[in-house]
């Protein structure tokens, strides 16, 4: 499943908030494919509208899905 959301967070034509929300939705394996799908979604998403990205950060209410996704954020910011 995490190759799958990997597709869905680089396709152009597939939302990235929408991405980014299936792959929160779901548990975290051992390989952290999943981590690396949030990153792409949040990576792309962040290019195309930044402001979206961190409004959408601040709904998140769960600490550790925020945590998640702001830790997921920071490595795509890094690496790119």
């Amino acid at each position: 499943i995490g190759n799958l959301l990997n597709f869905m967070a680089r396709d152009e034509e597939f939302p990235p908030a929408l991405a980014a929300e299936r792959v929160l939705a779901g548990k975290q394996n051992r390989w952290g494919s999943r981590d690396y799908a949030l990153e792409s979604a949040l990576g792309r998403w962040h290019r195309e509208d930044p402001a979206a990205v961190k409004k959408w950060l601040d709904t998140l209410e769960n600490p550790g899905t925020k945590e998640r996704a702001n830790l997921a954020l920071a490595q795509t910011l890094f690496h790119n």
